[in-house]
């Protein structure tokens, strides 16, 4: 650890990380920020709850919890046409409708899951 030139001793921050999972990449290294999505939803009144899971760089996963609001030929077909115009031509976009999207330890329920 290096220390400050003041001439205290204190250690010095090497790096600050920020929650980096609130993204998405894509196969060229485009960063897909958590406020598209989340915007998204909003005005989708049939979806009570929804998550993106990303395992692979070419690939994500989108989970829905939906309620009778929902109208699977209108809004399935503009999330999907949405997400996807997002995304780009180079990655895989799969869906599954859940019952529940589990809680994260903090109790929080995270948007966006990356885990690669």
């Amino acid at each position: 650890t290096d220390s400050c030139n003041c001439g205290r001793g204190l250690p010095l921050i090497s790096e600050i990380e920020g929650r980096v999972t609130d993204t998405l990449e894509t196969p060229g290294g485009r960063q897909l920020i958590v406020h598209y999505f989340t915007f998204l939803f909003e005005h989708i009144y049939g979806v009570s709850q929804f998550q993106l899971v990303q395992n692979h760089k070419k690939s994500i996963k989108l989970l829905l919890v939906l309620n009778n609001k929902f109208d699977k030929d209108k809004d399935l077909k503009n999330i999907l046409n949405s997400i996807k115009g997002y995304i780009g031509p180079n990655m895989n976009l799969k869906y599954e409708i859940v019952d529940e999207i589990p809680l994260v330890k903090s109790g929080k329920r995270r948007f966006i899951i990356k885990d690669f």
